[in-house]
């Protein structure tokens, strides 16, 4: 007989849900969100959990693809939740949501999560960024072996069976990145 699930928690609306697009989590916090989402009901991810658990071991950058409305920030809050490098932080940078300001922060300040070590830095939306930015982030991640020193996790928004824009196909090319397809 089927039945219908529904959680409701209380929540407080944030006034800025992080500065310029970048957001920083704790494992508790990943945790929670992911335990509240359809990705916790047993047996829904099917064929992908072996390959995100595989994954989440490895220290390669991890591209996430998928449609708009996928859960691919799920997908990446499971692989940083069980990853070696779970005490330390997430840090969520929305591409969507980066300002011009957000920008020169992310790439130019000495307090940049760019500058960190041992973290975990999940790109949403890669291909938001435009070409040029792309491009930009991706000489930065390269030329101060970011990926070296933390895990990287982007995602990409793609139709089903096409291939990854042009900015998603370079960062997998360049990072020699592990893919998950949502």
């Amino acid at each position: 007989q089927p039945y219908a699930v529904f959680h409701f928690t209380q929540s407080q609306i944030p006034i800025t849900p992080g500065k310029y697009g970048i957001r920083y989590a704790s494992k508790k916090e990943a945790r929670d969100q992911f335990v509240n989402s359809f990705y916790s009901i047993p047996g829904i991810l099917g064929d992908l959990a072996e390959s995100v658990e595989k994954i989440s071991q490895s220290p390669f950058p991890v591209m996430i693809t998928g449609e708009t409305g996928t859960g691919k920030e799920l997908i990446a809050l499971l692989l940083y939740i069980r990853s070696a490098l779970d005490t330390n932080p997430l840090i969520i940078i929305d591409c969507r949501q980066l300002t011009d300001k957000g920008w020169a922060y992310l790439t130019n300040h000495y307090s940049s999560p760019l500058n960190d070590s041992r973290n975990t830095i999940y790109f949403h939306s890669i291909d938001a960024l435009g070409p040029e930015k792309s491009r930009q982030l991706l000489s930065c991640i390269l030329d101060t072996n970011l990926h070296r020193r933390n895990r990287l996790i982007f995602s990409c928004v793609s139709k089903r069976d096409a291939v990854l824009p042009p900015e998603g196909q370079e960062i997998v090319k360049q990072l020699s990145c592990l893919t998950v397809c949502v």
